[in-house]
């Protein structure tokens, strides 16, 4: 998008891929343990000081650096609460017999969260490409807003099938009737 202020950020951007990666373990054992209101707790938390953060930041007249730090503060926040209240603490290396195991999922996990992402971004990319730099920061201002309520509300339900349909896997009749209702709820919430 001819924009060189693109080589300052993408680092910068790196940082909230460290702190998401770092929280995935202790995410999983809140959520396995079925403790899901911190996980609702922390999104509401990163996202009401986030959101608080970026208006602040506007206000003052920092205009893209707004969306940056509030960006990277609900990640770091987030990474925060979920290493606070998970109770867990690495102990040594992983074994590779463990990590063969967890292939195959996480080769279909990380694929999904691709064409995810990919799918998510297609429209700033085109907005970018027609309308300029400036329209995408506004587009994307206002796609964050409506994320904050839809994180709040719907978003944990993501967080609850994986671990619901990992119970049952082997019983394609209940994974069929929950995704069916998850669905549901998901798009009733939304």
């Amino acid at each position: 998008f001819d924009a060189e202020l693109l080589a300052v950020l993408a680092p910068l951007f790196a940082l909230k891929v460290v702190f998401e990666m770092a929280t995935v373990v202790p995410n999983a054992l809140i959520v396995r343990s079925m403790r899901f209101h911190l996980v609702a707790l922390r999104t509401l938390v990163a996202t009401l000081i986030s959101a608080a953060i970026a208006l602040g930041l506007v206000l003052a007249g920092h205009g893209l650096w707004a969306l940056v730090f509030a960006h990277l503060s609900a990640s770091f926040i987030k990474a925060a609460i979920t290493w606070w209240t998970c109770g867990w603490v690495p102990a040594g290396l992983p074994r590779m017999r463990a990590l063969r195991e967890l292939a195959r999922y996480g080769l279909f996990a990380c694929g999904n969260q691709l064409v995810q992402v990919l799918g998510s971004r297609a429209d700033q990319a085109v907005i970018g490409l027609f309308l300029g730099v400036r329209s995408v920061g506004l587009y994307n201002f206002s796609k964050r807003i409506f994320s904050m309520v839809h994180d709040v509300t719907s978003g944990a339900l993501g967080t609850v099938s994986h671990p619901m349909f990992s119970e049952v896997q082997n019983q394609p009749e209940k994974i069929r009737r929950g995704f069916l209702v998850s669905t549901f709820l998901s798009s009733v919430v939304s």
